[in-house]
């Protein structure tokens, strides 16, 4: 099992190649890891508006990073 950190440094370097580098910064970088449970990993997000904002802007994004089987199996 990999640990929460690796699992999204995974993920972030996926999303670094779809997004501006000015919006990775902005809206990738602030977020981490929480918690990694059965295949699920929760990730934290600076406040309600932030995470409305990343919803409504890079879902497409997200899911695409998210929804693939899991990284580095």
């Amino acid at each position: 099992m990999h640990s929460k950190e690796l699992i999204w440094e995974k993920c972030l370097l996926k999303i670094k190649n779809e997004v501006p580098p000015e919006s990775y910064s902005t809206w990738f970088l602030p977020i981490y890891p929480y918690s990694i449970a059965e295949d699920r990993l929760t990730v934290a997000v600076p406040n309600e508006f932030y995470k409305a904002c990343l919803q409504e802007n890079y879902s497409d994004v997200i899911n695409a990073v998210f929804l693939k089987p899991p990284i580095g199996t």
